[in-house]
């Protein structure tokens, strides 16, 4: 995977596991854009999906056969206490325990954005590329850059959570995903976890 072993790819589960009983995420897909796209009996993955709250938007939504995975096992517990019909599984690292082509559409909700090294990111978005169908959508929402945050020259900074995170410029986030198709693009008001005003890039892709 990208010259990345598994044990390298830093996903900083430890530091969510500490926050996990009291973080509350506030990004969100447009499922009405994703339901456009993949259909309502396809499988379904939530690639970090925390405790689950986009995948239990995806079970009310209509999607029967989506799941969530993520690599903090108190967020995964969190979320099994709180959805117990959702399928929620930890995972500890970054590969997706599944064949390759199996997945219709992929849900990736700033796990990117959790990333500080980029060569990390791309051995998550080459694991995602594998699992997904061809002719199947992954979905990537991640934050895009503001004024008001203090990034370091790396385009990192260190969150409220003692977390670092990455947010991006629409080229560079399309620059990482230049192995796949971008098939829409766009920026959307956002809200930080902290409960401030933001912004955040909704960007479809398929595999060549």
């Amino acid at each position: 995977m990208s010259g990345v072993s598994t044990s390298m790819v830093d996903s900083q589960h430890s530091l969510w596991d500490q926050v996990a009983s009291s973080v509350n995420f506030t990004l969100t897909p447009d499922l009405e854009l994703f339901t456009k796209q993949v259909p309502l009996d396809g499988e379904i993955l939530d690639y970090g999906c925390g405790y689950g709250r986009v995948c239990n938007d995806l079970h009310i939504r209509g999607y029967k056969k989506a799941l969530g995975i993520d690599t903090s096992a108190e967020m995964i517990a969190r979320g099994s206490l709180t959805y117990q019909q959702i399928p929620l599984r930890h995972v500890s690292d970054y590969l997706i325990p599944f064949q390759a082509n199996h997945f219709d559409g992929v849900i990736v909700c700033a796990v990117l954005t959790c990333i500080p090294l980029q060569s990390h990111r791309s051995a998550v978005i080459e694991e995602v590329a594998r699992v997904l169908k061809r002719g199947g959508i992954a979905y990537f929402i991640e934050f895009h850059i503001s004024e008001s945050v203090d990034y370091d020259v790396d385009g990192t900074f260190l969150s409220g959570l003692g977390i670092r995170m990455k947010h991006f410029t629409n080229k560079e986030l399309e620059v990482e995903l230049s192995s796949l198709n971008v098939t829409s693009l766009a920026v959307r008001p956002a809200e930080t976890l902290a409960g401030e005003k933001a912004h955040a890039i909704h960007c479809c892709v398929t595999k060549p």
